[in-house]
């Protein structure tokens, strides 16, 4: 064999997987990034809500459910604790103004 014969053979599949590994390089940073951003608006719905919620003294059923649906997938990116703590108290708050004014 001669040496142009033995360098094309090699560099092909080396530059195939140069590129795929490129390509990798291209698709899994903006993946992670959105990841994050994905994570950050899931954490500031989550503490935004919370604060209203205790606030008002009261969150409605439909509102509970939809807390605990963003809950779950904010935790299903296996993310801090603390909205554990969030959720129990969502979840501890009168369901209306009526049930509030019942328990004072």
């Amino acid at each position: 064999m001669d040496v142009l014969t033995i360098f094309h053979t090699f560099c092909e599949p080396t530059a195939y997987l140069i590129g795929i590994i490129l390509i990798i390089f291209k698709v899994v940073k903006p993946v992670q990034v959105m990841y994050a951003i994905s994570a950050l608006m899931l954490w500031n719905t989550l503490v935004r809500d919370h604060d209203e919620y205790v606030q008002q003294g009261y969150c409605t059923r439909d509102d509970k459910r939809r807390y605990c649906s963003l809950y779950t997938k904010y935790k299903a990116l296996k993310l801090n604790d603390i909205a554990d703590n969030y959720k129990n108290e969502i979840l501890a708050l009168p369901d209306s103004t009526a049930e509030m004014e019942g328990k004072q």
